[in-house]
Order: structure tokens, then sequence, then C-alpha cells
């Protein structure tokens, strides 16, 4: 009975195997060129009118070329951030926002150009500052930690 049980299991896997080996290659297929940014970041903002710029902690994932994720600035862990954006070629764009929050400070945008090795990114963000009450462009570096 066990032996029956056991080619029964062992064509039923091979059976599953031919069904999903054709999508698993063309996922392969359509994914391959995506650059590889899931992990672990550190990511510097350039603010205006400050001297030393700010720091966040950041962990993305990644589903083909949809990213998704979430960070901290340095040392303020109860403010998260959440990201979400896209890869087309060598460009990672998206929107960012206070986790927990309603109002609009710390909302922004970005555009991320990924370098060569996918290990960091270069570009600018835009967000809202609520006690300038206004938009600010900034330089936004992310260099990958693990």
């Amino acid at each position: 009975m066990k032996f029956l049980l056991s080619v029964l299991a062992s064509v039923v896997a091979n059976i599953l195997v031919l069904l999903v080996r054709p999508g698993i290659n063309v996922w392969r297929h359509l994914f391959t060129d995506v650059p590889k940014i899931k992990g672990r970041w550190r990511v510097t903002v350039s603010e205006p009118g400050r001297l030393t710029p700010q720091k966040l902690e950041v962990e993305l994932n990644r589903f083909g070329r949809s990213v998704y994720g979430e960070g901290n600035l340095v040392g303020k862990r109860e403010d998260p951030f959440t990201f979400t954006g896209e890869i087309r070629r060598q460009a990672f764009f998206g929107t960012f926002r206070r986790k927990k929050s309603r109002v609009l400070a710390g909302t922004g945008t970005f555009l991320l150009k990924i370098l060569a090795d996918d290990k960091s990114m270069t570009g600018h963000c835009n967000w809202y500052d609520k006690d300038l009450d206004n938009t600010w462009t900034s330089g936004y570096e992310w260099e990958m930690v693990s």
C-alpha cells in the first residue's frame, strides 16, 4: 500500500512540474532584466537649509516590477514611512508617506536612477514640509546595506 502511494505521489509531482515549468520560464523571461533592489537600504536626504542630511533605514521588497517597503528615520522607529513604486529599465519611481499619519506632511514622490551594480541609486524626491508650509525638492541617495 505504501509503495502504491509513493508511486502515485511521484506521478502527481511530475505532472505538476510539467504544468508549472512553462509559467516559471515565462516569468524568468519577463523579469530577468529587472534590477535586484530587494533588501535593506541606507537613504540620505539632503534637505534645503540643513547642514546635516537626514538618514533613513528602508527595507524594500519586490514582486515583478512592483516595489514596496517600509522605513524610518534613523533613531525614530515610532514614525515609519511606507514606500510604493515601480521599476522601469534602470529607474525606480514612486511615492512615500508616513504610515500612521493622516496629514500631508511627510508625503512625497521620488525618481531614482539605479546604478549598474544594483547596490546604489541616486535621484531626487519631492515632499511637503508642514513647518515651512511648502514643497521641496531634495537630493536622494540610496546605498544597499544587505
